[in-house]
Formats: structure tokens, sequence, C-alpha cells
């Protein structure tokens, strides 16, 4: 498995010390950290050449938050390329985009049309959403 090359597309990481996750309440399992260093170490026989971050559900008034702490994990460990934002943000979509060097697209945690529509006419969320699928 180690010469064939990964690009691992669901990379969740959380730390309930820095962000509130109501859905840890009710799973004792998971209801602690899980950082870049516990996935290094689950992956390390694994070729993992690239990582997208699929972001965690933090409380609203903290997705953004949650997505500035992923950009700073991206500076520490290049192989993160790409992260999926919080439909709770998507409105801040152009501002959040031109100062990371990640590709950004939209988890949608509704199949609506009413709230994909929006995003699919803003030329920012195309041209990173297109990037990401590369």
């Amino acid at each position: 498995m180690k010469d064939l090359p990964v690009t691992d597309t669901y990379v969740h990481l959380w730390d309930p010390a820095r962000f509130r996750y109501e859905w840890l309440d009710d799973n004792p399992d998971l209801n602690r950290a899980f950082m870049l260093t516990d996935y290094l170490k689950a992956t390390e026989s694994i070729n993992v050449q690239r990582m997208v971050f699929m972001q965690c559900d933090a409380l609203a008034s903290q997705g953004q938050a949650e997505e500035n702490w992923v950009a700073e994990l991206a500076e520490e460990e290049q192989r993160i390329k790409g992260i999926f934002i919080d439909m709770k943000i998507a409105d801040e979509f152009p501002a959040f985009v031109p100062n990371r060097s990640l590709h950004v697209t939209v988890r949608y945690l509704t199949p609506t049309d009413r709230v994909r529509r929006p995003l699919r006419n803003n030329r920012a969320w195309r041209t990173h959403h297109k990037n990401l699928c590369i």
C-alpha cells in the first residue's frame, strides 16, 4: 500500500478543547481530540500525498475559527491542499478565500438547490471548487 499515492479527500480533525462540537456529546468514543498527530500515526503505512480537510461541524459561531485553525495546520503540514468549509459560513466565501493558499469549497449538509444556487453563481467558489476537484 505504501507505493500507491493517495489523496485523502475526507480528513476530519477536531479539538474539543478549542471548539464546541455538539454532536460529540453523545459519542463518548469520539469525544476527544483527533489531531494531525493522530492522523499521521494512523496513516503512516499509507502513501498519503495530499489531504483535504472536511469541516467537523463546530458551533456556527466557531465555523470561521475552525477553518482558520486548519489553514494554520496547512502551513505546518504541506500535504493539506484543500478544505471543505461549513455551509454556515458560506455567505462569507469571497472574503474567506483570497487570503488562503488552500483550495476551498463548501460542504453541503442539505441537498436543496435553494442553498446551492447562490454558490454556483459565485465565481470565487466555482474556481476553488474546480481546482479542488483536479
